[in-house]
């Protein structure tokens, strides 16, 4: 016949009181707005990812209410999106920008380039026209 189990053993049980369960906090409508995004960055990862209620210790409703707020504020262009800064490193990565021509030119290279090289840049002079002084003015300079 089988041993029963766990009859010879005794558990003891670890002294004091169970601990009290962890109170959320009730937080003010104003601090899950879209708009207070300096209050919701408390609730980001260095990353840009919500945290879980485990760690904000918020109610189901209130991290509820932290998403959609997060997620406006986002759309807003106020708060990144996870891992943004480095899918534009990436882009720069695959994508970099090309050189600058050095910008001090001999006046005669310039003359010297192919025309197909650079468009040409048309300067236009703004003038000033004088305005017309109306009756009421002109009696108010006189003063």
């Amino acid at each position: 016949m089988a041993k029963p189990r766990g009859r010879g053993r005794v558990k003891k049980k670890k002294g004091g009181a169970p601990a009290p369960r962890k109170r959320r906090p009730l937080l003010a409508p104003e601090e899950l707005d879209w708009k207070n995004f300096p209050s919701l960055r408390r609730f980001l990862s260095e990353r840009g990812k919500l945290r879980s209620r485990r760690i904000t210790g918020l109610s189901r409703r209130q991290q509820t209410q932290l998403a959609q707020a997060v997620k406006r504020a986002r759309i807003m262009g106020l708060l990144p999106y996870p891992d943004q800064d480095r899918s534009v490193k990436a882009h720069r990565a695959a994508n970099p920008v090309p050189a600058a021509a050095p910008e001090a030119a001999p006046a005669d290279a310039a003359a010297e380039a192919p025309a197909g090289d650079a468009p040409e840049v048309e300067v236009i002079e703004v003038v000033e026209e004088p305005v017309a002084v109306g009756a009421g003015d002109a009696e108010e300079q006189a003063e």
